[in-house]
């Protein structure tokens, strides 16, 4: 895992695969480049939509709405006899205004800064391919246009599958996705059986005290104070209420209270998110998380209003079917281009609803160039760079050929 943590000098050669991909890139960077420019939040990507179903077209690939969703099906050799394999790309951009100064960056308030432009049209890149040598396909291939995923509670794609994207003709077999990160080499790639992303919950805890002068403040019951009290107060959830090698996240990331230097609030609010990867330890910590917030707020003499909410699950890869993958791509790409990942990532994913409903793959590709696709996710300035659209496009095409060639008994096991 080491490896993929330090960038590379320089990105890896093109393998034999990404040679016959070359030529669909600058087609794929344009469309990355297009809906990088006009990202839309989560349940609002209707011009991002358009933009599929005008590529799909052009790329003489049946599509359609789901219908009355922002998202997207297509369907690549509807007829073959093989195996169906779904494959998700997520759609939907960040609230945060961008800060990358690329010539496509977007203006307008929101921007994609967790690598949904590339995962969009490293698919559509794949599927211009794949289209291409569609008599090759063992099976019928499902693309998966998703929005939401950065929604974090009822997300995107629970609400595809109980429309019966996985169901309807021609029903998937399994499924496969992938997400960027930028804590691994350009145009590495990532496998993780087991727990591979953590499961996000979200919590809002509203510190009810009595406002007054911040002169005397001795009349008055401080929420500011006590909302610090009890930021601190949780993070003894992760020192001292789990097994020190059981990942746990808590992270207070909004606080707001107040108005005037001279006046104490009669409330603050603090807003949050909880990562575990073990379902136990999930139940655990929420119920030490409600019992550490009462005391702390109780026993300096204020209240507290908590609201609590799960996220999606753990996005849990079946070890037979990543090792079938992570073989294919070891095949495909030289040693150093393939990473087994010991660890989950503690991001969360809204891809773990698909894999509780079918057997699959959610791997990663490395973005750290050195530079802008090296920055932090979710942050103003990350970038990824154009080689990691080419490997996602060569990843998804490894991966759907190694699912379709994959055992049966393999593709039952979880249905």
């Amino acid at each position: 895992m080491d490896r993929g943590m330090v960038p590379l000098a320089h990105p890896p050669p093109l393998s034999r695969l990404e040679k016959e991909l070359e030529p669909y890139l600058a087609r794929a960077s344009a469309w990355r480049q297009a809906i990088h420019r006009e990202p839309e939040l989560a349940y609002h990507e209707e011009r991002t939509q358009q933009k599929v179903l005008e590529a799909l077209s052009e790329l003489k690939i049946e599509g359609r709405k789901v219908g009355s969703s922002t998202a997207v099906v297509g369907i690549i050799a509807p007829h073959a006899k093989g195996p169906c394999v779904g494959v998700r790309a997520d759609m939907d951009a960040l609230p945060i205004v961008e800060g990358t100064g690329a010539p496509f960056a977007s203006t307008n308030g929101a921007m994609h800064a967790c690598g949904h432009d590339v995962h969009v049209s490293s698919l559509l890149g794949a599927a211009a391919y794949l289209k291409a040598h569609e008599g090759e396909l063992k099976g019928p291939v499902k693309l998966l246009f998703q929005p939401a995923e950065e929604e974090g509670a009822r997300g995107g794609a629970l609400p595809m599958i109980e429309a019966g994207v996985l169901t309807e003709a021609p029903a998937v077999d399994a499924v496969l996705a992938i997400h960027l990160k930028n804590v691994i080499s350009n145009a590495v790639f990532g496998v993780r059986p087991g727990a591979a992303m953590a499961a996000p919950d979200h919590f809002v805890v509203r510190v009810l005290g009595r406002g007054g002068h911040a002169a005397y403040p001795h009349k008055a019951i401080d929420p500011v104070l006590i909302a610090s009290e009890v930021v601190v107060g949780l993070q003894a959830i992760v020192s001292r209420y789990r097994d020190p090698l059981d990942p746990v996240v808590v992270s207070v990331s909004k606080i707001h209270g107040g108005a005037k230097d001279n006046i104490l609030p009669d409330m603050v609010e603090l807003e949050g998110t909880i990562r575990t990867v073990r379902p136990d330890t999930r139940d655990r910590v929420e119920k030490v998380f409600h019992r550490r917030v009462q005391g702390i707020v109780e026993s300096a003499g204020g209240k507290a209003e908590i609201d609590y909410h799960r996220g999606y699950p753990v996005t849990v890869n079946p070890p037979a079917v990543a090792d079938v993958v992570e073989a294919a791509l070891r095949a495909s790409f030289d040693a150093d281009r393939v990473l087994h990942l010991d660890e989950p990532y503690m991001g969360g994913e809204d891809f773990s609803h698909v894999l509780n409903a079918r057997p699959g793959l959610d791997m990663f590709v490395g973005t750290d160039d050195g530079a802008a696709g090296g920055q932090a996710m979710h942050s103003a300035r990350y970038l990824p760079p154009e080689r990691a659209i080419l490997a996602s496009m060569a990843g998804h095409v490894v991966g759907i050929r190694a699912l379709q060639a994959a055992p049966p008994e393999l593709l039952a096991a979880r249905k």
